[in-house]
C-alpha cells in the first residue's frame, strides 16, 4: 500500500521481494473466475475452490519453508495474507542470479514464486479461463503497530471461515 493505504498494482522495482521481512498481499479472483465460496449472515462457507485454496496454501507453507502466514482472510472474490520471510530461500543461488539476469532474478523471488505457486495448484478444476488475475498486489510492512492491526483485522474475519459439510454415503455393513 501507498500512503494512501491502497495497494500497489506494481511491485517496487527497487525492492528486492526475497528479503527477509513482512509483507501484506493480496490475490484476487478473475472477473470471470468463480468464488472461493458464499458468504451468509457474515459467514464465509468455502466451495471446492476454496478448500483447494487451503490445500495449496498448506503444501506452499512445506516448499517455501522460509516463509510464515501469519494471518490471512478469505473472501468470495479475493484471499488477503500477511506473511513473513524468516530467511532467505536460496541464499547463493539467489546473488549469483540477482546479478547475472535481473528480471530472471525478479520471477524467483519469495513471493513472487510464493505466489505463483499458490495460484497455479489452487485454480486446478478452473473454467479454462484465468481463475485468478494476472498479478498479485503486495505491499512491504515495516512498522510493527501496522503489522499488528493488519494481522487482527485479518484474523478476526478469517475466524468466520468454514468449510461446506461433507456429505458421506455411510454404506450398511454385511
Amino acid at each position: 500500500m501507498e500512503s494512501s493505504g491502497q495497494f500497489n498494482q506494481k511491485c517496487s522495482p527497487d525492492h528486492d521481494y526475497s528479503t527477509p521481512g513482512t509483507y501484506h498481499s493480496r490475490f484476487d479472483v478473475g472477473k470471470h473466475g468463480s468464488t472461493l465460496g458464499t458468504m451468509s449472515g457474515g459467514v464465509m462457507t468455502l466451495n471446492a475452490f476454496g478448500e483447494l485454496l487451503l490445500g495449496a496454501l498448506g503444501t506452499a507453507q512445506q516448499i517455501f519453508s522460509c516463509l510464515r502466514i501469519d494471518a490471512m482472510d478469505i473472501r468470495p472474490r479475493c484471499v488477503e495474507f500477511v506473511v513473513t520471510i524468516e530467511s532467505w530461500r536460496k541464499p547463493s543461488r539467489s546473488r549469483f542470479i540477482e546479478w547475472f539476469d535481473k528480471w530472471l532474478y525478479r520471477g524467483q523471488m519469495t513471493i513472487s514464486a510464493f505466489a505463483g505457486y499458490v495460484k497455479m495448484h489452487s485454480a486446478r478444476g478452473g473454467s479454462g479461463t484465468h481463475f485468478w488475475t494476472l498479478r498479485c498486489k503486495v505491499r512491504v510492512l515495516t512498522d510493527q503497530h501496522e503489522i499488528d492491526r493488519v494481522c487482527a483485522r485479518l484474523d478476526v474475519r478469517f475466524r468466520r471461515v468454514r468449510c461446506r459439510k461433507q456429505r458421506c454415503k455411510v454404506s450398511p455393513r454385511r
